[in-house]
Parts: structure tokens; sequence; C-alpha cells
């Protein structure tokens, strides 16, 4: 789904949306930051993946984005320029966005200074920052500067999306993702007696005596090599 369909999509299912109450609304919007982020899996690392929305009191949406690490632009400053190149204005606007926003100088400047900047009035956020340069400190500054901001709005699955980057900024380690075909007592091969008819049906009989999945299983394995920094295989 690109972001102008999604940007269509909102604009049609939530005009209107003044009728849902606030939680059915936050998270409405949060859903589609998030799959707004996910448009970034990739394309981010070592960033996270990131999401953003700028939506007006009656639903419609002025601005949405996502980070890329090649783009440099946080998903949140695209999102704010994209409104403000609309002429809207920001006052009684919210923004949604799957992860607080950085307070700190790296390749970018602090996009809590964009956020304070563009007089948005809300801002609704799924998880803390986990890197310890931010991690509620972008919270704080908003707050300090008359920001609502309402926070944990689908943070289990904002937490499951940037698993990886929370694992390497807590312990500095990366996620490693298993995937292997295993017989119940953990076997990765039949022994040699049972041929592929056995337990390989389908798969070729090698030394091992065949394989344990089908050649289905092989050509689908449900892995996804562009969401990983490296792949290691025998």
């Amino acid at each position: 789904m690109t972001v102008g369909t999604i940007a269509n999509s909102l604009l049609t299912c939530e005009r209107g949306s003044t009728n849902l109450n606030h939680e059915e609304r936050h998270h409405g919007f949060m859903r589609q930051a998030l799959e707004l982020a996910r448009q970034g899996v990739g394309l981010a690392a070592p960033n996270p993946y990131v999401g953003a929305l700028v939506v007006d009191p009656d639903g419609r949406i002025l601005g949405s984005g996502f980070h890329t690490y090649e783009r440099i632009k946080h998903a949140e400053v695209i999102a704010l320029e994209q409104a403000r190149g609309k002429g809207a204005s920001l006052k009684e606007a919210t923004l949604y966005l799957n992860l607080e926003p950085c307070c700190h100088q790296g390749r970018t400047g602090p996009c809590t200074e964009a956020i304070i900047a563009s007089g948005v009035r809300r801002v609704v956020t799924a998880m803390r920052d986990p890197n310890p340069l931010v991690n509620g400190k972008g919270i704080e500054q908003l707050r300090a500067a008359g920001i609502e901001v309402i926070e944990g709005v689908l943070q289990d699955e904002a937490r499951k999306l940037n698993e990886s980057f929370t694992k390497y900024m807590r312990w500095h380690e990366p996620l490693v993702t298993l995937k292997a075909g295993m017989t119940l007592d953990g076997k990765i091969a039949p022994p040699p007696v049972q041929s592929g008819a056995a337990l390989g049906s389908g798969g070729p009989a090698g030394p091992t005596g065949g394989w344990i999945t089908s050649e289905t299983v092989a050509r689908n394995c449900g892995f996804t090599p562009a969401a990983a920094a490296g792949i290691a295989g025998s």
C-alpha cells in the first residue's frame, strides 16, 4: 500500500470521525502510521521503522510520511513539511507516529524542535524510543512546550515492528531469526534408512535420506530477506 493509497483511504473512511470516541480515533490513525512505517522495512536500517500522519480535527490527513535511511529526513518531519506545503494550519492538528520523536542531533536536527515549531496541538505515540539519548526525553520536551502527548497507543504492535532496533539499543546485540524444518525430536534431516518417500516426500533423497519439509515449504519458507541485515546459510 502506498502513501497516497493510505491517505485516500483515510480521507474516505475518517470523514465524520468526530463521531468516534477518542480511543477508536487514535487506534485507527496509529494503525495507518504503523502501515506507513512498514514501508521502510529494508530501507531504514540501522534506524527504526517510523511512519507519521498529521491529521486535522475533522479527521482529514494533512501530511504523511515514513523514514528511509537514504532520504535522511525522519517521518514526522516529512509529514509536517507536506502539511505546511498545502498551506494548512496546524494549530489544532494531531501528529501520529509509532515512535517517540528524537530530541538529539544526529544526521538531522532534533525532531522535537520541528514539532514544537510546527504548532501542532497534540502528539500521539505508540512507544518510547529505546535509544538512551531519547527514551522519554523527547516526550518531556514536547510537554514542556505545552503540547499534549498521548503515549502507548498500539504499543505492542509498535514494539514488535521495531524489536530488532530495540534489542540493539538495549543490549547491543542483533536480533537473530532462525528458520528450520525439524522433526519432533529435533533433527533437521531424516536418517539414511528413511527415504524421501517417508519424511521427505516431494524432496530429493540425498545422503541424509531426503527433506523433512516439502518442495512447497522450501520455496516459501516465510523468511523476508529485506528485513534482515544479513543472511547466513549452509
